[in-house]
C-alpha cells in the first residue's frame, strides 16, 4: 500500500488494513530515517576522590553529632510544645476573679442560712455562719482597700 510516496507497511488483521485503505489511516513507515546516537558516557575518576576535605578532625572539633544538632534541636522544640499543650490540657481552669458582687451574694446568702440557724437555735450553727459572714466581711474590705489604694497612684 502507498500513501503519497512514502512505502506503508501494516500490521495486524485483514480488517485493519481494509479500514487502512477506506479512511486512509496515517501509519508509521518502513523507511522512517533513524539517528543513532552513543549513550552518554559518566566521567571515570580513577585515583583518590578528594571529599571533605576541608574538615577539621582536632580533639575539640571531632564531634559527629555535630552534624545533626539541627535534627536533635527541631526534635527538643517539638518535645517542649507536646508537653506544653499535654499541660494545657491536663489543668485545671483559672476560675474569674472574684468581683464585689460575688462577695455582696455570699454575704446574703451566709446570712439566711444564719437567719435559719437562729430560727432553730441551732448554736453551732450560728456560731458557724457568724465566722463565715466575717471572712465576706473581711473580703469587701480588701476590696475597698484596694480600690483605694489604685485610685491613689
Amino acid at each position: 500500500m502507498h500513501m503519497g510516496n512514502v512505502n506503508v507497511e501494516v500490521l495486524g488483521d485483514k480488517t485493519m488494513n481494509e479500514r487502512l485503505d477506506e479512511e486512509f489511516l496515517l501509519v508509521e513507515g518502513i523507511h522512517d530515517a533513524i539517528e543513532e546516537r552513543p549513550a552518554r558516557r559518566h566521567r571515570m575518576n580513577n585515583g583518590v576522590q578528594r571529599r571533605n576535605a576541608n574538615i577539621d578532625f582536632g580533639a575539640g572539633r571531632n564531634d559527629p553529632a555535630a552534624r545533626f544538632q539541627h535534627v536533635t534541636r527541631a526534635f527538643s522544640s517539638l518535645d517542649a510544645l507536646t508537653n506544653a499543650v499535654a499541660e494545657s490540657f491536663s489543668a485545671p481552669a483559672v476560675p474569674p476573679p472574684r468581683t464585689l458582687m460575688d462577695v455582696a451574694r455570699d454575704f446574703a446568702y451566709a446570712t439566711d442560712m444564719l437567719l435559719q440557724a437562729q430560727e432553730r437555735d441551732d448554736t453551732v450553727a450560728i456560731n458557724f455562719y457568724e465566722s463565715i459572714r466575717q471572712q465576706y466581711s473581711d473580703e469587701r474590705a480588701r476590696f475597698t482597700l484596694d480600690n483605694t489604694h489604685q485610685n491613689n497612684e
